[in-house]
């Protein structure tokens, strides 16, 4: 039987400088959407952050999705990546965090919202308390009508992750339907009964997305 095609997820959440112009904040985010048409990149947008959980003081999300950690590799050193990251002044600080997914297309072109959680695990958490998490968040897709997609994983570049050890991303195709997801009594429940309790902390971010 054939092995399960597995992606590359990559987040990064910035802090963009207090002093930086509304000009040179679009002008960057402008810079960062264009490398979606890079070769290497199967999915990637940037975007302010519409609401933020109290802990997090990042102002803006890139999602990226590459279809192999050699993607991924081929995009953090290609040039137009390496001019827009090194060439602006708009970044104060930023965190990274990349997982391996399953291969799934099929919400891309449907997504207006993301809600993107990194987690940062208890230290001596059981191994089975981690397969609880997993198993909980990766069956969101299935539980809430309203997420086009789920993903979970574990962090395989702790470089930039500040300690962040877990990435979720859930995408909605509307940014009410995110809304009323974070209502949801079902999803209260399992977030503060089997997920909370097994982390240190959490940053949350929720972005709107502009269909090209």
């Amino acid at each position: 039987m054939a092995s399960e095609q597995k992606v590359i997820e990559h987040i990064v959440l910035f802090k963009v400088n207090e002093g930086a112009s509304q000009e040179e904040i679009d002008a960057w985010l402008s810079a960062l959407n264009a490398l979606d048409s890079l070769e290497c990149v199967e999915f990637l947008r940037a975007s302010p952050a519409v609401a933020t959980n109290s802990s997090n003081k990042f102002t803006h999300a890139l999602y990226g999705r590459y279809r192999s950690r050699e993607a991924l590799a081929q995009y953090s050193v290609h040039p137009r990546h390496v001019a827009v990251v090194k060439g602006n002044r708009v970044v104060e600080d930023l965190l990274a965090l990349d997982w391996e997914a399953p291969e799934d297309r099929s919400w891309f072109e449907s997504c207006c919202a993301l809600r993107i959680e990194l987690l940062k695990p208890q230290p001596a958490l059981e191994q089975a308390e981690r397969t609880e998490v997993s198993e909980v968040l990766s069956r969101y897709k299935n539980l809430f009508p309203r997420v086009l997609s789920a993903s979970f994983g574990e962090n395989i570049s702790p470089g930039r992750a500040k300690g962040f050890g877990w990435g979720f991303l859930c995408a909605f195709g509307a940014f009410e339907d995110l809304q009323e997801f974070n209502n949801n009594e079902e999803h209260v429940r399992l977030h503060e009964g089997k997920v909370i309790p097994k982390v240190q902390e959490t940053l949350i971010m929720e972005c709107r997305l502009e269909i090209p």
